[in-house]
Protein backbone atom coordinates (compact mmCIF):
# COMPACT_ATOMS: atom_id res chain seq x y z
CA UNK A 1 0.00 0.00 0.00
CA UNK A 2 1.48 3.39 -0.96
CA UNK A 3 1.35 6.52 1.19
CA UNK A 4 -1.58 8.04 -0.74
CA UNK A 5 -3.68 4.94 -0.02
CA UNK A 6 -2.71 5.02 3.65
CA UNK A 7 -3.68 8.72 3.83
CA UNK A 8 -6.98 7.97 2.07
CA UNK A 9 -7.74 5.19 4.56
CA UNK A 10 -7.11 7.56 7.49
CA UNK A 11 -9.01 10.55 6.12
CA UNK A 12 -11.33 9.28 3.38
CA UNK A 13 -9.77 12.01 1.19
CA UNK A 14 -8.38 11.29 -2.28
CA UNK A 15 -5.49 13.75 -2.37
CA UNK A 16 -5.17 13.62 -6.16
CA UNK A 17 -8.80 14.73 -6.54
CA UNK A 18 -8.26 17.53 -4.02
CA UNK A 19 -5.17 18.80 -5.85
CA UNK A 20 -7.20 18.98 -9.06
CA UNK A 21 -9.91 21.04 -7.37
CA UNK A 22 -7.28 23.25 -5.69
CA UNK A 23 -9.87 25.36 -3.90
CA UNK A 24 -9.37 26.49 -0.30
CA UNK A 25 -10.39 23.12 1.14
CA UNK A 26 -8.32 21.22 -1.42
CA UNK A 27 -5.27 23.28 -0.46
CA UNK A 28 -5.99 22.53 3.19
CA UNK A 29 -6.14 18.81 2.55
CA UNK A 30 -2.95 19.01 0.52
CA UNK A 31 -1.15 20.79 3.38
CA UNK A 32 -2.32 18.10 5.78
CA UNK A 33 -1.16 15.44 3.35
CA UNK A 34 2.33 16.98 3.13
CA UNK A 35 2.71 16.99 6.92
CA UNK A 36 1.35 13.44 7.13
CA UNK A 37 3.89 12.25 4.53
CA UNK A 38 6.82 13.78 6.41
CA UNK A 39 5.69 12.33 9.74
CA UNK A 40 5.03 8.94 8.19
CA UNK A 41 8.51 8.84 6.65
CA UNK A 42 10.42 10.29 9.61
CA UNK A 43 8.74 9.05 12.78
CA UNK A 44 10.23 6.09 14.59
CA UNK A 45 9.06 4.17 17.62
CA UNK A 46 5.54 3.17 18.59
CA UNK A 47 2.92 5.62 17.39
CA UNK A 48 -0.59 6.11 16.07
CA UNK A 49 -1.68 8.92 13.74
CA UNK A 50 -5.29 10.10 13.79
CA UNK A 51 -6.61 12.74 11.41
CA UNK A 52 -9.55 15.14 11.11
CA UNK A 53 -10.93 14.56 14.58
CA UNK A 54 -13.95 16.46 15.93
CA UNK A 55 -13.27 17.13 19.61
CA UNK A 56 -16.09 18.32 21.93
CA UNK A 57 -15.54 21.67 23.66
CA UNK A 58 -16.87 22.95 26.99
CA UNK A 59 -19.57 25.05 25.30
CA UNK A 60 -21.15 22.02 23.64
CA UNK A 61 -19.64 22.67 20.22
CA UNK A 62 -16.76 20.85 18.55
CA UNK A 63 -13.36 21.83 17.23
CA UNK A 64 -11.43 19.99 14.57
CA UNK A 65 -7.92 18.64 15.10
CA UNK A 66 -6.13 18.16 11.78
CA UNK A 67 -3.63 15.58 12.99
CA UNK A 68 -3.08 13.89 16.35
CA UNK A 69 0.12 11.91 16.85
CA UNK A 70 0.11 9.55 19.82
CA UNK A 71 3.71 8.54 20.35
CA UNK A 72 5.67 6.81 23.08
CA UNK A 73 7.22 10.24 23.87
CA UNK A 74 3.90 12.12 24.16
CA UNK A 75 0.76 13.34 22.44
CA UNK A 76 1.23 15.92 19.68
CA UNK A 77 -1.57 18.02 18.18
CA UNK A 78 -1.14 19.61 14.75
CA UNK A 79 -3.22 22.43 13.27
CA UNK A 80 -2.06 22.61 9.68
CA UNK A 81 -2.36 25.52 7.26
CA UNK A 82 -1.18 25.64 3.66
CA UNK A 83 -0.84 29.40 3.22
CA UNK A 84 1.51 31.46 1.13
CA UNK A 85 3.05 34.79 2.03
CA UNK A 86 4.45 35.91 5.36
CA UNK A 87 2.38 35.22 8.45
CA UNK A 88 2.88 37.24 11.63
CA UNK A 89 1.52 36.22 15.00
CA UNK A 90 2.33 34.60 18.32
CA UNK A 91 0.74 31.55 19.86
CA UNK A 92 -0.92 33.87 22.41
CA UNK A 93 -2.46 36.19 19.77
CA UNK A 94 -6.16 35.88 18.95
CA UNK A 95 -5.52 36.69 15.30
CA UNK A 96 -2.57 36.41 12.95
CA UNK A 97 -1.87 38.56 9.90
CA UNK A 98 -0.93 37.29 6.47
CA UNK A 99 0.95 39.49 3.99
CA UNK A 100 1.22 38.69 0.32
CA UNK A 101 4.12 39.83 -1.83
CA UNK A 102 2.20 41.12 -4.83
CA UNK A 103 4.06 42.56 -7.76
CA UNK A 104 2.30 45.31 -9.69
CA UNK A 105 3.23 45.36 -13.35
Amino acid sequence: MDIKEIYNNLTNVNIDNQKELWDARGKGYYGEYLVFCELYKQISGNCKILMNLDIPTRNGKTTEVDLLLIHETGIYVFEIKHYQGTIYGKDTDNTWTQYFNLSIR
